[in-house]
């Protein structure tokens, strides 16, 4: 059945923004890949530059399945960390139910390298698979290889006998699309077929992403200062969430022109 499912997945170059509406459900991803693609999914378009560049170990601006999965690898061993870690709280608190004292699992000394603060899957990508060349995750690639069954996404970047190469742009337009996707789904939720959201739509979707309980207040102030709705395109939802995940480099940017006491100009900003 498995087989049959990734027969249907078309190769990285006749991907599009539809691709995992148009599978439904004619494909499988395995947990790693979802972790990547959450990780990665609100990141600016810098970002799929240098995540394909931490999968391209040889530096030969390809990236073969062999390359791609450490990151299988990297991710399974952050999991089995912060399971060890959980695991070491329900003791600690077991201990104290039992005993009447509580150790902390902070108390163990760090070892040389070892994170002192806990770190994003992203963070964990970045710093782990840029050094696989100097670890036995690299060599032992071939035994990860055998021990995994093939996804839509491994099929999707290396074709069906997995010996296809992901080039930079293939893997950019992957990851724009998807992003695209993604949008393109919570539009279309509210936009009922029309070319639009209202204006009070999209602040519907912006309060979603807050820790903000009470939002009828907030709906009401923007009632009042928009007289006139105009409802926002699909373009302009997107270039909205293409700056947010721009997000960080703006704030520095404005943090340069403050420096200088230098003002900015409407088509600056």
């Amino acid at each position: 059945e498995l087989n049959q499912i990734l027969m249907e997945t078309p190769p990285v170059w006749k991907g599009s923004s539809k691709l995992f509406r148009t599978l439904n459900e004619k494909g499988v991803i395995s947990y790693t890949e979802y972790l990547f693609l959450l990780c990665i999914l609100t990141k600016p378009h810098a970002g799929f530059r240098i995540a394909f560049n931490m999968f391209d170990t040889d530096g030969n601006e390809m990236v073969d399945k062999k390359e791609f999965l450490v990151l299988q690898e990297i991710f399974r061993k952050k999991n089995e960390k912060r399971e060890r870690k959980g695991d070491e709280e329900k003791r600690a608190m077991l201990r104290l139910q039992l005993y009447g004292y509580h150790t902390s699992t902070n108390s163990v000394p760090k070892t040389e390298g070892e994170d002192l603060v806990p770190r994003s899957y992203w963070d964990t990508l970045r710093r782990s698979t840029s050094q696989a060349l100097f670890s036995d995750l690299a060599e032992r690639a071939d035994d990860i290889s055998s021990s995994l069954s093939d996804t839509t996404l491994l099929v999707h970047f290396f074709g069906k006998k997995g010996k296809a190469e992901l080039n930079f742009e293939d893997f950019y337009r992957f990851m724009d699309n998807l992003q695209t996707e993604v949008l393109e789904i919570e539009f279309l939720s509210y936009s009922n077929g029309m070319n639009t959201i209202s204006e009070e739509d999209f602040a519907h979707i912006l309060l979603r992403y807050t820790n903000v309980e009470n939002t009828s207040s907030y709906l009401e102030n923007m009632r009042g200062t928009i007289p006139e709705e105009k409802g926002i395109t699909f373009d302009e939802f997107r270039s909205f969430f293409q700056f947010l995940n721009n997000l960080e480099d703006f704030t520095i940017a404005m943090q340069m022109y403050n420096f200088a006491s230098r003002s900015i100009g409407q088509g600056k900003y």
